[in-house]
């Protein structure tokens, strides 16, 4: 029984990282057969009341949740509902002169959206900043920081942060601030068992938080920490419980919209379609040198001319194409695991005289364009580069050039790459290239991925470039993508948080 317990509890955790705090019974059982058809519908049941009894899981009606994660919610509810109440920062800031000290210093006014954005956060506990691609939210995170430094003076204290590595390290490069990940924050906090000491926290691509990320994050600040989120809640939510930055912009928390677009020119047509694309329009401009659909018979043929058209523009502007696909690991047509062996099979094959090895079953060469997975001291999950060397014999060294930094090189013991620690990245899932951003991008519709596709997962794939889109293969596929919602998560965040704001409306 203990054996099957630990089966069921683990698809329950997996099944979280899609989005839902609670799950039904019939969709647990259904989950859990679909793995270990052994496992009968009352064996399961009597698990689910197991887990219950002993504190993993909190049954309420039909559903179940993770305890933590609905401990999580709750404590995230009452602080933001708390935020709500009373929005005002115990620190006096002249917002407005701080935004003109700044836009003296930059050389070039702030659009009115963005002023108020800025104003709006520096006058505030708690802000949310949005806007989709082009509308200068770069701008406004440097602006911000400056401005709230300009008013506080050079010695308080500005933590930026991001959901992931290679966001936090894109966070850096858009302002010259030291930024890191908020999991690494929370790690440091941990150790030093005192509230983080900002002065003013800013979360960047704030739609890829969870809820038990958010709680743990704002659970652990001072009372006097300012705490700006910026994010598009169109992207992609986090992989984990919780639909976070949608909930909290729908709760009363202010939110500032970013509304101007600035990419004007030829380049506008990417900003317009990812305009239409984020209203679930159709209706796209197609230009063969900015954003193109390319259709193709067959998913094999739509593989193939990803294919093609990759190896083409990578010859003229190297690592600065991407294909982009929903589907990765799971393999099949059309795959970031098929495209990447077809890639390296074109770009960079097997020859005598080249050193490979074999990681999960994966052959990387030198020369490889390869994918760190997980966070440690050196990288920075999502952080790409290249293979530059294999040395050694007995123990095998694995020589690893970023594109960050300098040209120093990483080495790593074949021994860490194991457990999907390390992947080819010529092809990158949606999820992974999420706060990445490529001068072009192509991106393969199959209809084996029909059902992969949804109107965020469009939204994110397309807003991924900065010059150039190329679709290949189904039209019906793309259509039926954009129109397609994304199904809603199963959370309770945004009633909860209603519900402490009414309680104390009638306590008073």
């Amino acid at each position: 029984m203990k054996d099957m317990e630990e089966k069921v509890l683990s698809i329950i955790e997996e099944h979280e990282k899609n989005g839902d705090v609670y799950q039904t019974r019939a969709g647990i059982i259904a989950r859990v057969q679909g793995q270990f058809p052994e496992i009968t519908s009352d064996e399961i049941s009597l698990i689910l009341a197991n887990l219950s009894q002993s504190g993993n899981l909190v049954h309420i009606g039909n559903e179940y949740a993770i305890t933590d994660t609905r401990y999580d919610e709750d404590r995230l509810a009452r602080m933001i509902a708390k935020v709500i109440r009373c929005n005002t920062p115990s620190r006096l800031i002249d917002a407005e002169h701080a935004v003109s000290t700044v836009e003296s210093q930059l050389g070039f006014f702030l659009s009115q959206s963005q002023q108020d954005a800025i104003v709006g956060a520096l006058s505030s506990r708690m802000a949310i900043i949005t806007g989709g691609p082009g509308t200068g939210k770069t701008t406004v995170l440097r602006a911000l920081c400056d401005a709230f430094e300009a008013s506080q003076g050079k010695d308080t204290s500005i933590y930026l942060m991001a959901p992931t590595g290679k966001a936090a390290r894109r966070l850096f490069e858009q302002t010259g601030r030291p930024a890191s990940t908020v999991h690494s924050i929370l790690y440091a906090q941990r150790h030093n068992e005192e509230s983080i000491q900002a002065d003013l926290i800013v979360v960047d691509e704030a739609s890829m938080l969870s809820i038990p990320l958010l709680a743990e994050l704002l659970g652990n600040t001072k009372s006097d920490t300012q705490v700006v989120l910026v994010g598009d809640p169109d992207q992609l939510p986090a992989v984990g419980p919780g639909q976070v930055l949608k909930d909290l912009i729908a709760s009363g928390l202010l939110v500032y919209v970013l509304t101007d677009n600035f990419r004007q020119g030829p380049e506008s047509i990417l900003a317009d379609n990812v305009y239409q694309i984020r209203n679930r329009y159709t209706s796209l401009t197609y230009d063969q040198d900015h954003f193109a659909l390319i259709e193709s018979e067959s998913s094999h043929d739509t593989e193939q001319l990803a294919l093609s058209l990759y190896l083409s523009l990578r010859a003229q502007y190297g690592n600065q194409v991407q294909i982009l696909t929903p589907v990765g690991s799971a393999g099949g047509v059309c795959s970031a695991a098929r495209l990447n062996k077809l890639v390296q099979s074109h770009l960079n094959p097997h020859t005598p005289q080249k050193l490979e090895v074999m990681v999960d079953e994966t052959v990387y060469r030198i020369g490889d364009r390869v994918i760190q997975c997980q966070n440690n001291g050196v990288a920075r999950n999502g952080d790409i580069g290249t293979i530059v060397g294999i040395v050694g014999d007995s123990s095998i060294t694995v020589q690893i050039r970023f594109d960050f930094g300098d040209d120093e090189t990483v080495c790593y013991p074949i021994s860490e790459l194991e457990h999907s620690f390390l992947n080819l990245a010529y092809a990158l899932t949606i999820h992974k290239a999420q706060g990445s951003e490529y001068d072009y991008v192509i991106i393969p519709l199959c209809k084996e991925h029909i059902f992969s596709w949804s109107n965020n997962m469009v939204y994110t794939a397309i807003s991924r470039a900065k010059k150039r889109v190329i679709l290949v293969g189904s039209r019906c596929v793309l259509d039926r993508g954009i129109r397609q919602p994304l199904p809603p998560c199963r959370s309770k965040l945004a009633d909860k948080i209603h519900q402490y704001l009414t309680a104390k409306e009638k306590a008073v």
